[in-house]
């Protein structure tokens, strides 16, 4: 009884350290840090060069704790991981800056390697009996059940830090107060097979993990940037917490399963519910709010299988020992496949159709290696399976844009969809701050967001100018140059090219510049009001013409010409070519001016552009600046050069 009682306390302690470890990997290491990154750097780069490092730190710790745990005990290197982890979340809390989050991102991924191959390595030391798989699917669908509760998931990345480091002083505490059994468990019979754990049988399973994370790693990463697909998936706190029950029945049932031998079945079942969920969740009226079930029910599969495939044959001479297997599974499959997919996923709108074939030609590669008997058993049983998955990879391959007719005319409609679908919503909002002078004076008059639109267009982030009142500021013509160049139009733009839309008798980008043409149409009036009453502050009128000529050669010249004589490489694709500033007289200032009265004429051309011609404002020029373009345009007009 007493026996019986210790290894209930193990299997509470071990299934304690496994929902530990995915809570810290799922919600921290994976989505919690680079949310908390991108407030301070939102730039791809810096997500990019974290997830560099995090990597390359979870890829070396992984091998250097198989190697420590030769000679060292898995309890004590649990204890040291879970505090590592928990120490190198905090570390992000201090004043942040590159340097310190991307050394952060270093430790968090070396502690996180350390602590999976370490756990996977001594499973066996904690969860005993016939159950393993059951009580590792636990253990995952308990994590998966937490990450997933709205408090949670919706936290601030302050929040999920906090959360993140105290579930590791739990599950430190679980196996600091437990202690591992001495010796091999004796139920610890092989679940599956020894060719499965040596040579090509081993490099089978790994390239199909592989597979699977990288594919779940883009497809979470590029849902949670892109509002519509969000929406069918974790977009609201019920479906949120649907999706975690979804997640801890899989898990469960998963481990029920490992138990009866069926690890590759379940990882083909895995890719099958990821090809056909993501045909439903990019597909137009196709059921889509099915896929994120669907989806769920994947993730949690392979997660168990994942967990508990390095200690599902005891150490056997002629064996890869289990502390390689879970090293060389997770530095190549989880590492590497989470870091290339979450990088993946920062230039994605959608999830691609190339990626979803690439990852199920990989998966079918495992699955057919080695060849054995029951392996083409296997292939025979699971065809219907890998057969939906290769029509899901021709779907996507073939469908230029899943979820808009590509027969469609261009439409406002239309254009909102693509709007969302592409992620404009990331970095544009569509909301002023009301009553404050900055907002209304850059980007236009004031109204109240339409809190019953769905999805809301308000907006992520500001890092590109608001475009509440787009139609306003730009004109059809300008919105489509900018979108197939934006660096042609704005200098120095990290905004990407969505040039792809254009294509002949693709009717998105029109659709688009439709749809950001019919912004704010409303309040022209009040739009002409503030641009008429607009003058420079007048103790910045100090003007510099070498300054001027140095902005207006960045800015400018691109339509008016390097030299002011209309011709600079963009004013043929205007209807009216850009104006010759050389010629001496302004058509759209009125004669006879006074050089004060001229001045403000023309500074508020260069702010706020031409209304309704394809002249665009300058908004985010200070006094300062315009006062000096102002300076160096009018010397242009006088001397016919750009001689002072």
């Amino acid at each position: 009884m007493r026996q019986i009682g210790q290894d209930s306390t193990r299997s509470i302690a071990g299934v304690s350290a496994v929902a530990a470890t995915y809570v810290y990997f799922l919600l921290y290491a994976q989505f919690g840090f680079v949310s908390y990154l991108k407030i301070f750097f939102p730039d791809p780069v810096y997500t990019e060069k974290s997830m560099g490092f995090m990597g390359m730190g979870g890829i070396l710790f992984s091998i250097l704790a198989a190697i420590l745990l030769k000679n060292r005990s898995t309890r004590s290197m649990l204890i040291f991981s879970f505090a590592g982890c928990a120490a190198s979340a905090l570390l992000t809390l201090v004043q942040p800056s590159a340097p310190l989050l991307y050394v952060s991102a270093l430790l968090i991924g070396s502690f996180t390697g350390m602590l999976t191959v370490t756990l996977a390595s001594g499973l066996r030391d904690w969860i005993t009996g016939p159950h393993f798989g059951l009580q590792v699917g636990i253990g995952t669908g308990l994590a998966y059940l937490l990450c997933n509760i709205p408090a949670v998931f919706d936290a601030s990345p302050f929040t999920q830090t906090i959360f993140s480091a105290v579930i590791c002083l739990i599950g430190m505490t679980a196996v600091l107060t437990t202690s591992a059994r001495k010796g091999q468990d004796p139920t610890g019979i092989p679940t599956l097979p020894s060719s499965e754990f040596r040579g090509i049988g081993l490099t089978a399973i790994v390239l199909i993990f592989l597979a699977l994370v990288w594919l779940d790693s883009t497809a979470f990463a590029t849902i949670q940037l892109n509002e519509s697909l969000r929406a069918h998936t974790w977009g609201s706190p019920s479906r949120k917490l649907m999706l975690g029950l979804f997640h801890a029945s899989a898990a469960i049932l998963a481990g029920w399963f490992i138990d009866r031998r069926s690890m590759r079945g379940l990882l083909a079942v895995t890719f099958a519910l990821f090809a056909l969920s993501f045909t439903l969740l990019q597909s137009n009226g196709i059921i889509p709010w099915l896929a994120g079930p669907l989806y769920a029910i994947g993730i949690s599969i392979y997660s168990t299988c994942l967990v508990a495939f390095p200690s599902l044959h005891p150490e056997r001479p002629g064996l890869v020992p289990i502390r390689w297997r879970a090293a060389i599974l997770y530095a190549v499959a989880g590492w590497f496949g989470s870091g290339l997919g979450v990088g993946l996923a920062q230039h994605l709108h959608s999830i691609p159709g190339t990626l979803l074939l690439g990852a199920g030609l990989l998966v079918a590669t495992g699955l057919w290696l080695p060849q054995t008997p029951a392996r083409r058993r296997i292939s025979t049983r699971y065809w219907p399976l890998l057969l939906t998955g290769i029509a899901g990879c021709v779907y996507f391959t073939l469908t230029p844009n899943p979820g808009i007719a590509p027969t469609a005319e261009p439409s406002v409609a239309l254009g909102r969809e693509v709007y969302k679908q592409e992620g404009c919503i990331n970095c544009h909002s569509q909301y002023l701050r009301p009553n404050h002078p900055r907002d209304l004076l850059l980007w236009g008059p004031y109204r109240a967001i339409d809190r019953d639109e769905r999805p809301p267009m308000v907006g992520n982030r500001r890092q590109g100018p608001d475009l509440m009142n787009a139609g306003l500021r730009r004109t059809a013509l300008w919105h489509r140059q900018h979108l197939i160049d934006p660096s042609s139009l704005s200098p120095g733009s990290k905004m990407p090219s969505y040039a792809y839309l254009f294509d002949q008798d693709d009717p998105r980008g029109p659709s688009l510049v439709l749809y950001l043409s019919s912004l704010g149409l409303a309040g022209a009036e009040a739009r002409m009001h503030t641009i008429e009453t607009w003058t420079p502050e007048p103790d910045r009128n100090n003007p510099s013409y070498d300054n001027g000529k140095r902005i207006f050669q960045r800015f400018c010249s691109p339509c008016h010409g390097y030299a002011g004589n209309g011709d600079g490489p963009l004013a043929h694709l205007f209807d009216r070519p850009a104006m010759k500033l050389t010629k001496g007289a302004f058509f759209y200032v009125p004669s006879g001016l006074d050089e004060q009265s001229e001045t403000i004429a023309l500074a508020r051309i260069v702010k706020f552009g031409l209304p309704g011609l394809n002249m665009p404002g300058h908004e985010v020029f200070n006094d300062q600046e315009i006062v000096d373009v102002v300076t160096y345009v009018r010397q242009l007009a006088q001397t016919g050069s750009d001689s002072p």
